[in-house]
């Protein structure tokens, strides 16, 4: 019997891995493969590190993980391919272990087959495994991250240690991977006896002190960028400036760029909530006017289909879930849209994408029980 259950679970892992190569097939034949844009800044990096044995910035420190593997595959003679396969192959491992904590989950195999298919479907989210960007290794953790707060079974050293490892490694991926500390705190806080939460103050207080020096590094070591520059330039998409608004804005040259944020929204809320208004809009909308018809249609079925679900199966959503899940889920979608208020939206919606196996385990919770009573009638119809 153990033996039969063994070749069951394995034959699971194996469909997996025929889903993933699949779309990554189809999407290899639509888009091909991208080495150029901004892909060539962490492959000059990458030659950069090989030849001085230094980051160039101190801010390629929060985008280390994609250069170390470029580099890596420069060691090995591998070529930009190399490094682009290694990436892949990691994407698979994370989709695998995503799988096993969605059927632990759902205990079930065919819930979790269903929501591994509509990510890896969703070519909007999927291809950019096949740039040398940094989002497809950011993504990638993000599923692992997801997948061991899914798998949860004890509070202790290993579990807290492997978090913090899986944090780290987001942070240095994406500056990006340091919005989920607090979600992760949260998420651990209420796995926490009244006596233990002492110990999440503390850890708080280390967030904030790693987010202050995250956010200072970033924004002061690029050239062209800064906390309040989307602001000042009224831009609803990051890089796409509207106009010149700082002839109006009551600024501060504080050189904390926390401070400056800060300033900006108390001393002009009208002109930060009209910006934020927009820039919501076109975070949980995605639709842009440069996409064409077609893409724009798609976007909007792929979220009926998510919002559908949620709206609709909210309460047994939560139900379904653990208290220290949902704050996870819910706290993430607040930070990142509350970010996005603050600053812009992306171009292609990497920023709503990063939430996407979130979004997608909830629907798929939401829809469950329609699904499997579909199934049967269908069953009990052939019978």
């Amino acid at each position: 019997m153990r033996k039969q259950y063994r070749e069951f679970k394995q034959r699971d892992y194996w469909l997996v891995v025929a889903l993933w190569s699949f779309f990554q097939a189809i999407w290899y034949w639509y888009l091909g493969v991208e080495f150029g844009l901004e892909s060539s800044k962490y492959i000059e990096e990458a030659q950069f590190v090989l030849d001085n044995h230094h980051l160039s910035q101190s801010r390629y420190l929060f985008y280390f993980a994609t250069i170390a593997v470029i580099a890596l595959a420069k060691i090995l003679h591998l070529g930009l391919y190399g490094a682009l396969l290694i990436i892949m192959v990691i994407n698979l491992a994370c989709y695998l272990y995503l799988f096993k904590a969605l059927r632990n989950l759902f205990s079930s195999r065919m819930p979790a087959l269903l929501t591994v298919g509509i990510l890896l479907s969703f070519w909007p989210f999927q291809s950019w495994s096949l740039f040398l960007f940094t989002e497809c290794l950011f993504y990638s953790l993000v599923l692992v991250l997801f997948s061991h707060l899914l798998l949860f079974q004890k509070l202790d050293g290993k579990f807290l240690i492997r978090t913090g490892l899986i944090l780290c490694l987001l942070t240095i991926t994406r500056p990006l991977g340091i919005l989920f500390c607090v979600p992760t705190l949260l998420f651990v806080f209420f796995k926490l006896s009244k006596r233990q939460r002492l110990i999440f103050f503390l850890a708080g207080l280390l967030f904030l002190v790693l987010l202050n020096f995250v956010v200072q590094v970033v924004f002061t070591t690029t050239s062209d960028w800064n906390m309040t520059r989307a602001l000042t330039e009224d831009s609803i998409i990051c890089d796409m400036p509207r106009n010149d608004a700082t002839s109006h804005l009551d600024l501060t040259q504080h050189p904390n760029q926390f401070y400056q944020l800060f300033y900006y929204v108390t001393h002009n809320f009208s002109h930060f909530a009209g910006l934020a208004l927009i820039r919501l809009k076109y975070f949980f909308l995605l639709t842009r006017t440069y996409y064409s018809s077609f893409h724009n249609i798609y976007l909007i079925v792929y979220l009926i289909f998510i919002y559908g679900g949620i709206l609709t199966g909210l309460k047994r959503m939560t139900r379904f879930l653990s208290p220290s899940m949902n704050w996870f889920l819910f706290s993430s979608i607040f930070i990142f849209a509350a970010t996005i208020a603050l600053q812009c939206d992306d171009y292609h919606n990497r920023f709503f994408l990063t939430l996407t196996p979130f979004l997608v385990v909830m629907a798929v919770i939401a829809y469950w029980p329609l699904i499997k009573r579909i199934t049967f009638f269908s069953r009990s119809h052939k019978g």
